[in-house]
């Protein structure tokens, strides 16, 4: 059996490998080091790797400030390897391998097609740019389609620039394709959960579909970024999805909270506003005397609840 000292890339590909043989083999700044590290955080001889009698590899700290730790950030001053999980020098990741343990299964190459995939999504997206621009511009002046389809195009590309480029950084892979494909579908998605949640609100006459639609689209946006940072930074995936539920809940409860508070209601939506085909209507037709009677008893509603929240406020 034979073992491996490792220098890794932030990305976990190894940098430089080392051969461990009887002779204690030292890591730190120094030129002198069998392995030589760039790392202003680490000692001139910050570490020794020793194979012992009974064939255990031990890593052990020269007296340095900085210390080995683990990958939680546990300081150690020995570390006896018992696995390939890496432990930290200063910013620097090292590994110690044998060759009788098991490697990572080869990867697929990626789809040849992913490209396809990701241009059919955007084009779908500016199709339903194009077509929402059109229904929203009856009987109003032309819209200016190809500045609106340019800046949708422009911020569809630039999200997957930022993630693909926090995926080169990370891990050494783009995959601006695949992140492409996700934010075109999650535009795709908010346009068509919107469409329905519209069309409930017409047909049935219910207020509640309109009041969920921004919550609706906050969470996709959520369940977005997080395919996006999983895809981009597998390794950080626990903590960072976490970070993505706590903002996603933050954006959710907050404003509701802000207006309780403020107007002693959760939401500003009273009425539904949405106009569609005839032919979805499914609640009954309301007579213009029980629509203007419904109108005055919210208006005068309102006008209490203002009064209401005025004399609270009155020392």
């Amino acid at each position: 059996m034979s073992w491996f000292v490792e220098i890794l890339h932030r990305d976990g590909t190894v940098a430089t490998r080392s051969a461990l043989g009887a002779k204690p083999l030292t890591v730190g700044r120094s030129p002198e080091c069998d392995l030589v590290v760039d790392d202003p955080y680490v000692a001139a001889h910050h570490a020794s790797v020793t194979l012992d009698e009974d064939g255990k590899v031990l890593i052990r700290d020269l007296d340095t400030v900085n210390g080995i730790r683990d990958v939680k950030g546990k300081r150690y001053r020995f570390w006896r390897i018992e696995d390939a999980r890496p432990i930290r020098l200063g910013h620097t990741q090292l590994r110690v391998r044998s060759t009788q343990w098991a490697l990572a299964d080869e990867r697929p190459l990626p789809n040849p097609w992913g490209w396809l995939w990701a241009a059919i999504a955007l084009a779908a997206c500016m199709a339903t740019f194009a077509w929402d621009q059109w229904v929203g511009a009856v009987g109003q002046d032309a819209p200016e389609y190809l500045v609106d389809l340019s800046a949708g195009a422009l911020v569809l590309g630039i999200w997957a620039g930022f993630f693909a480029l926090l995926g080169r950084l990370l891990r050494g892979a783009s995959k601006f394709n695949s992140h492409l494909l996700i934010v075109c579908c999650a535009t795709l998605a908010m346009y068509a959960i919107g469409a329905v949640l519209d069309t409930l609100a017409f047909s049935f006459g219910w207020v509640w579909p309109k009041q969920i639609t921004v919550q609706v689209a906050i969470v996709i946006l959520a369940f977005a970024v997080a395919a996006n940072l999983h895809m981009a930074d597998p390794r950080h995936w626990k903590v960072t999805r976490w970070v993505v539920t706590l903002v996603a809940a933050g954006a959710i409860a907050i404003p509701p909270l802000q207006l309780w508070m403020k107007d002693g209601r959760l939401t500003r939506i009273d009425a539904v506003e949405v106009i569609s085909y005839p032919e979805l209507r499914v609640a009954e037709p309301v007579s213009v005397e029980t629509y203007e009677g419904q109108w005055s008893a919210l208006r005068e509603k309102v006008a209490n609840d203002k009064q209401r929240m005025a004399d609270k406020k009155r020392p």
